[in-house]
């Protein structure tokens, strides 16, 4: 069977197609090399250096400082349980939302989308309005001896909000791109549902 056409249509290349642009290569490279200078490298050289001014063993001693570890633990410990949290909660969540069609699923996507739209000096003052001792929320927490504000589950609740949805759609639009046939071998080959 021959699978070659009967008649073919004269295609006209362009010659900007054609044309290598050495400026538009360099010029992506010296506009990411200016963003990453700018943005990143600049700061934390300002950070080092503001730190450094009075000599490498003052620096030394203010972090390693116990208070100055307690407050790096305390980050890296929060910030591992919410990696764990996000990908469990967010994965199923996501998983739901790709899979499944039920009343109010748009309603969800709009309300998981709500901490990209808010700036997270916003969040900050949201969680202490709505738990704060002198709120009903809060003074009812208080008096079970629950402290959510100015203690670690406060600080796990601003980052599980400002960082939940970008777990959500990452993970939404891997599960898009798997396909039901992908899914199907899978099962056929023992993976459960």
């Amino acid at each position: 069977m021959n699978t070659k056409p009967k008649f073919s249509l004269p295609i006209k290349k362009s010659s900007i197609a054609t044309q290598s642009l050495p400026w538009g290569k360099w010029g992506l490279r010296v506009t990411a090399a200016s963003y990453l200078t700018l943005m990143v490298l600049l700061p934390i050289s300002a950070i080092f250096k503001k730190g450094l001014e009075d000599g490498f063993l003052v620096f030394w001693a203010e972090i390693t400082n116990p208070i100055a570890f307690s407050a790096l633990k305390l980050t890296l410990i929060m910030a591992m349980l919410t990696t764990v949290i996000n990908i469990l909660i967010g994965t199923l969540t996501a998983y739901v939302l790709v899979r499944y069609r039920f009343p109010g699923l748009q309603l969800l996507n709009w309300i998981i989308d709500l901490p990209f739209a808010i700036p997270t000096l916003v969040t900050g003052l949201m969680l202490v309005i709505l738990y704060g001792p002198q709120q009903i929320l809060g003074s009812w927490l208080e008096a079970h001896n629950i402290r959510i504000i100015f203690a670690t589950p406060g600080i796990m609740l601003a980052l599980l909000f400002v960082t939940y949805p970008f777990v959500i759609r990452t993970v939404q639009a891997v599960l898009i791109e798997v396909e039901k046939k992908q899914e199907e071998a899978a099962y056929t080959m023992g993976a459960s549902k």
